[in-house]
């Protein structure tokens, strides 16, 4: 890790890298819910139409693999039309979604 001396940078730079932290963090949270299962495609090619259970919150949506980064390992087969969506289980995304909505408005608050 390379060291930050924090005490002479500029406020907005230090809350520009608690936000990139930040999000590194929720990021790798999401990988591991892949590994865990709580994570899926939702929609079956060629004709895919996606949509989440009601206990689900759509991540992403792709209609092929490349459009699926970074949750590509497990998208299958490329939609010939329509899109797949990328399913978690609402309670690990929400938490998710919702540190990060409260990281996003610090920051925004800050350069105002």
């Amino acid at each position: 890790m390379i060291p930050v001396n924090t005490t002479q940078m500029h406020p907005s730079t230090l809350i520009a890298l608690l936000l990139v932290a930040a999000v590194s963090v929720l990021n790798a949270d999401v990988g591991a819910d892949v590994d865990e299962g709580i994570c899926q495609w939702r929609g079956s090619a060629p004709v895919c139409i996606g949509e989440c259970e009601t206990e689900e919150h759509k991540v992403k949506e792709a209609a092929t693999a490349a459009e699926a980064v970074p949750y590509q390992a497990t998208f299958g087969k490329e939609c010939w039309y329509g899109k797949k969506y990328y399913c978690c289980q609402r309670n690990v995304t929400a938490d998710a979604d919702a540190d990060l909505n409260r990281v996003e408005t610090r920051f925004a608050n800050l350069n105002n």
